[in-house]
Parts: structure tokens; sequence; C-alpha cells
């Protein structure tokens, strides 16, 4: 299997009759007043290539915050006599818990085949006075 694309979105659709992906809300970089920060929902939707006679596989995807390792979460591939596959993994409920650089890695037995990144980072909180 060859990765062509991973893409970090609030939500991700597939037409069913034209068969047209849509990312809604790409999420490539976040920044909030104050952390842990909740997103309702996390989209990660990876585009494939067949590059074997085997259809169907079974990857992770690694989520590290700064290097370190936070979740993994089971992602499973099936080309269906196809050559390419849109994979969407749904995630309800993904929390950032503090400000750094977030790195999603698709791995096939150990390796990673692609990544991408949410930078996170820490809005100032401007406060006005009337004078």
């Amino acid at each position: 299997m060859k990765a062509i694309n991973i893409y970090l979105s609030e939500n991700a659709v597939v037409d069913a009759q034209e068969g047209k992906l849509s990312l809604i809300n790409i999420v490539d970089n976040i920044s909030s007043i104050s952390y842990p920060l909740f997103l309702p929902t996390l989209a990660i939707t990876c585009v494939t290539e067949k590059d074997s006679v085997t259809d169907d596989f079974e990857c992770i995807i690694k989520c590290n915050l700064n290097e370190s390792e936070i979740q993994k979460f089971p992602f499973k591939f099936s080309f269906r006599g196809s050559n390419r596959a849109r994979t969407i993994l749904k995630i309800n409920g993904f929390i950032f818990p503090s400000p750094g650089i977030y790195k999603f890695n698709l791995c096939l037995n150990d390796k990673t085949l692609i990544s991408s990144i949410i930078d996170a980072r820490l809005k100032e909180n401007i406060i006005t006075k009337d004078v």
C-alpha cells in the first residue's frame, strides 16, 4: 500500500453518486486561549494506492504531541478490487491537552507511510478596558 495523502478536518464525506470527496473545515492549525481544547469531531482521511495483491490492510494512526505518542487509533483499509482507496476515520471528541505540534502518522507494520501536522497554539487573551 502506498500513501498518497492524509487530510485532517472537522468532517469528511464521500458523495454516494459521484464519488467526490468533500473535506469540511480542514484543520492544520488551531489556537485557543486555554487548554485542554475539545474538538467535537476530527476526521482523518487517507488516500492510498494499492501496490500489492492484498486488498485489506490494518494500519494504525499514531498521534504524537511534540514527538511523544499520546494516542493510537486502529485504521482498516479495503481496496475492494480498486487501485485507489479513500478511507475516513472519524474520532468523536478529540482533546488537545496542551499547545504544541500534533503529528498524525499513518503506520503500517510500524513504518510511517505519511504524516500530517496540526500546530496548536496559545492565543493571547486580550482584555480591553473602557477608559
